[in-house]
Parts: C-alpha cells; structure tokens; sequence
C-alpha cells in the first residue's frame, strides 16, 4: 500500500512539472545564460562548480512568513483540542475548534517547507562554493546558537513552563526546585524544545557533504524515476509506524531515529530537485497546477487526521488508518511544500517593508519566540479570561513575532553604527534589501530550513 502512494504521488508529481528530455541530453555548462530549462535537467559532473545566480527573493519571502506561521502553531497549542500527543505546553486554556484546525494544518507542512528549502540551499551553496567551505559555514551558523540557546535559553524556557504547570495545578511548589517528576512528566518535559531543528539541519549538511559526489554523479532521469519516489515512499514507511513524527511530539536532547529519517526525506528532497532544477524555473513555471491537489491533499490530511487523533480503535484497524493517514500526510507535505516554494517564485518579485523585515528576521523569531509565547499564554489565561480565542492568538503571535523583530533591529542598528565610518551599507539602502539582492549567501545566514 506504501508503494502504491508512493508510485502515485511521484506519477502525478511527474504530470505537473514536466521536465523536458531533450534537455537531459545537453552537454553540461557553467554559463548563466544558458536557458533555464537545461540547467533545470541537466546532471552536474561531480568535478565542476555549478554557478546559478538565481534571484531566490521568493524562497528568502517565503521563509520570513513561514517563520510566522511556527508563531502562530505554537500560539495555537493551548487551545488545540485533541492537544498534540506527547507534548507538554506552559498552560491549557478554552479549547477551539478552529484554532485546532489552524495548529495542525500549519503542523503537517511547516517543517517540510523548511527542509527542502534548507536541502535546496545547502546543494546551491555546496555547488558554488565546495562541501567543504559549506559544511563549515553551516556548523558555525547553526552550531554557536544552538549552543549558547541551549545554555541559556533552554533553562528560561523550562522554568516558564514550570510556571504555568504550577498555575494550572499540575505541580507542586516543591517540584520548581528538585524539578524531580512523575514519569508521564518527566518523559515530555526533558528536550531541546524548538531547536531540534538546528540539530538535525548541522547533521544533514554533514552527510550531504560526505554524499555530495555520490549525489552529482547519479543521473537526473534516476534522481526522477527513483530518488524522489524513494524519499516519499520512505516518508509513508515511516509515519506509518511512527505517525507521532507528524501527529504528535517527540521531544529529546539527542535525535529520534523515526523523526529524523522522516524530516532527513525532505532535506534530501530539496538536495536533488537542485539537481533536477537548480533555478527553479520548471517549478515556477508549473506551480499554479499544485494549487488544486495541494488544497485537496491538505484538506483531506488534516481532517483524517484530527479524526484519527479522536479515535480509539483496535490494533488491525489501526495500522490501516496510521497508512492511509500517512500516505495523505506524505502527499499533502511534498504538495504543499513545492507549490508555496514555485508560487512564492513566481509571485514575489521584491522584498516589501513588511516582508524584508520578517526574512531579515527570521532566524531571530525562531531562536526567541518559544519562551516568549510560553510566558504570554500564561499571562493570556490568567490576566484576559474573557477574551475570545482568536484575540489571544493573535495577540501572543505578535509577541512572539515582535521579539524577533525587535531584536534583529537593534542587532541591525549596531552593525550599521559600526560600518558608518567605512561606507559598507548605503545610507539610503535598507540593511535587509541590500541582503536580499544577495540571496541566498547573505539572506541565508540571516533566515531558517527549515
């Protein structure tokens, strides 16, 4: 049944972005000008740099709003009914319906959108700039934040959530000191929280540097008929067994095997369709043909599986619902994931004031936000009882956001006092215009992967 889905998502995939034989046959080249649908299906010799200056401002758009939408997933955790298996959140308020329906429609294709998008870059900057420098550039990225977030940050976030545990009876006063819980607790509470992400990305990029001249000297016609078919199929298997990588959380200080093979799929995803379309002309072009079965795809995932959150059935029944759940799940994340990647391209031509901010700080709002939405739920619950759900959600998404933003700021304000009295930035010139006429080297080190 796996291979079925799998078949059939990479048929329809297929379908909707045709990619040109004719092109596979070209010789290969280094030129900018050569026509973007060669580049697209051209195979890259594992000997020689290829050099795509694609203006990838709506890949950097897309990543600032997607950083929103993690704000707003986890300002909806409170109020979500069922809750999300397996995770402990700062407090429990009024559950809604349509906040529950928000929270797992942005949870099934969130992390998916910033993996192929983080495969896909990983691949541009490994092909221009060598696996080397780019494995080195990225631990140094990911790896000082994740340390010093987890030395510092991580403790702030714990104690806010003992906080509101307090508040809302589950511990006692005594527990905020010897932080000694009962199992069912003390499972959920112990992890590195959101920056799983940055953890798994360092490891990623590692073994893509290992792999990347394996990766250039496989065809485009494998990586098409098999590669991607295989990532998917993999994927079902996974959720399948596994669906709490999806539809639930698991939370540790070291990886799970089943959510990092899972979110690993669609980082090397986004690693070949950089071989299959390196300036993703193929998938601009064809994007508005995903916008049907994307909408029909997601709308099916997160109503089965809401549904499947509010059952209990037997053992047999079980295993063919986590399938069908999983294959709806797959499709719906890959689907999703390219068409807001190709409409993004299509659609976004210039970074707005708006827009430039949130990509400018992105990375900054994934970092931050989680303590600051924690605490705000709490003031939320406590301090506004009678406000409607969607003016709470709304309001700490603001907060979390507003952290970022206000952060990245006066960041943005130091380097350019700095870099006054030597000219580096334009005094009519935004900072973060100015990085993005630079996508993806300088955006890239401001922005997530997801």
């Amino acid at each position: 049944m796996r291979d079925i889905g799998a078949t059939t998502m990479s048929n329809s995939t297929h379908r909707l972005l045709p990619l040109t034989k004719p092109a596979l046959e070209q010789p290969n080249s280094t030129s900018c000008s050569a026509p973007a649908s060669a580049l697209a299906n051209r195979a890259a010799p594992a000997n020689k740099t290829v050099s795509a200056k694609t203006n990838l401002i709506g890949v950097t758009a897309l990543r600032g709003w997607a950083a929103v939408a993690v704000v707003v997933l986890h300002a909806c955790m409170p109020y979500s009914t069922p809750a999300m298996p397996g995770l402990v959140w700062s407090v429990t308020d009024t559950p809604s319906q349509t906040a529950t329906v928000l929270m797992w429609s942005i949870e099934v294709v969130i992390m998916p959108v910033f993996l192929v998008v983080a495969g896909f870059l990983a691949s541009q900057s490994m092909a221009n700039r060598g696996p080397s420098k780019t494995l080195k550039n990225r631990l140094k990225r990911l790896g000082w934040p994740l340390l010093w977030t987890t030395l510092f940050l991580i403790p702030v976030d714990l104690y806010i959530w003992l906080c509101g545990l307090l508040a809302d009876g589950v511990i006692t006063p005594r527990k905020l000191q010897s932080l000694k819980f009962d199992d069912a607790l003390d499972s959920k509470i112990w992890g590195l929280s959101h920056l799983w992400f940055l953890q798994y990305l360092m490891t990623y990029v590692a073994l893509l540097a290992l792999g990347w001249d394996r990766l250039q000297s496989i065809g485009t016609t494998s990586l098409r008929r098999w590669g991607l078919p295989a990532c998917l199929g993999i994927a079902v298997a996974v959720l399948a067994a596994r669906p709490e990588v999806v539809w639930g959380f698991q939370h540790a200080f070291l990886p799970v095997a089943s959510k990092w093979i899972y979110s690993g799929v669609f980082f090397l995803a986004g690693a070949m369709w950089w071989r299959l379309d390196p300036q993703l002309q193929a998938l601009t072009e064809h994007s508005k043909r995903l916008i049907g079965p994307s909408v029909m795809l997601w709308t099916a995932a997160v109503t089965v599986g809401i549904w499947w959150l509010t059952q209990a059935p037997n053992a047999t029944a079980s295993m063919v619902n986590q399938t069908s759940l999983a294959i709806l799940t797959v499709a719906a994340a890959a689907c999703v994931t390219f068409a807001l990647v190709g409409l993004s391209m299509r659609k976004v031509n210039r970074l707005g004031p708006i827009t430039g901010r949130l990509a400018s700080a992105s990375f900054l709002i994934y970092l931050l936000h989680h303590p600051v939405v924690g605490l705000a739920h709490i003031s939320a619950k406590y301090a506004a009882t009678d406000f409607p759900v969607w003016i709470k959600v709304v309001g700490v998404t603001l907060i979390g956001v507003g952290a970022g933003i206000v952060v990245d700021f006066l960041g943005q304000c130091r380097r350019e006092r700095s870099a006054s009295g030597t000219n580096e930035t334009s005094q009519d010139t935004l900072p973060f215009e100015s990085a993005a006429r630079m996508v993806p080297e300088s955006t890239e080190s401001r922005t997530r992967a997801a």
